[in-house]
């Protein structure tokens, strides 16, 4: 993420989220993106617990992933219903 970050409440980012019962995630590891399905209950808990939410960049929005948080693994970027 860069200097020119936008924040959101945990709240706000609840309804960027898509129906359903898991999200999509992806992590980037390495030189590849990792992803998965996370459970919207577990994400939603890792979500509260972050020290904040952001809203990502271009790349990431074209890739339906609207959300950001960083956590000791690093940044876990989540799918979004309509990227902003």
């Amino acid at each position: 993420m860069d200097d020119d970050k936008e924040l959101i409440s945990f709240d706000d980012a609840v309804t960027r989220l898509p129906p359903g019962d898991n999200i999509h995630t992806f992590r980037q590891a390495g030189p590849m993106l990792l992803g998965a399905d996370h459970g919207r209950t577990s994400l939603l808990a890792a979500m509260r617990a972050a020290p904040c939410i952001e809203v990502t960049g271009p790349q990431a929005q074209a890739m339906n992933h609207g959300l950001a948080i960083r956590d000791e693994h690093g940044w876990l970027f989540i799918e979004t219903a309509n990227a902003k």
